[in-house]
């Protein structure tokens, strides 16, 4: 059996219409998507694919990231490890001259624990 192409058509438009294919429609964010790319690519005369918009795009990445890790540092300060014990006291967690048996280190933790 030989369809033409005006039945083919026909078929083929009446299979899209499924429900199962109402995924593949553009959405707001390919639109907005699409338009960015757009815009870079008009930024230069050989467009998106050129290597120089591609190597420009890598350098403003690297910056933008190296930004974000400088203001982030900048807020919060450098991170550091922060004892939770009281002044004077010293010692941690693997002292060598801890000689409590696992018992009384567990009780010890488990009243230190409301204390903070």
């Amino acid at each position: 059996m030989t369809i033409d192409p005006d039945d083919a058509r026909r078929l083929l438009e009446r299979e899209l219409e499924r429900s199962e294919y109402d995924g593949a429609h553009v959405t707001w964010w390919d639109r907005a998507s699409r338009a960015v790319l757009d815009w870079l690519g008009s930024l230069r005369a050989d467009g998106l694919g050129s290597p120089a918009v591609a190597h420009t795009l890598l350098w403003t990445a690297v910056v933008v990231l190296v930004a974000v890790v400088v203001l982030v540092v900048v807020a919060r300060g450098l991170p550091r490890r922060r004892a939770r014990l009281a002044d004077g006291q010293v010692g941690g967690v693997f002292d060598d001259d801890d000689l409590r048996p696992a018992g009384a280190i567990a009780e010890d933790a488990r009243a230190a624990l409301p204390r903070g």
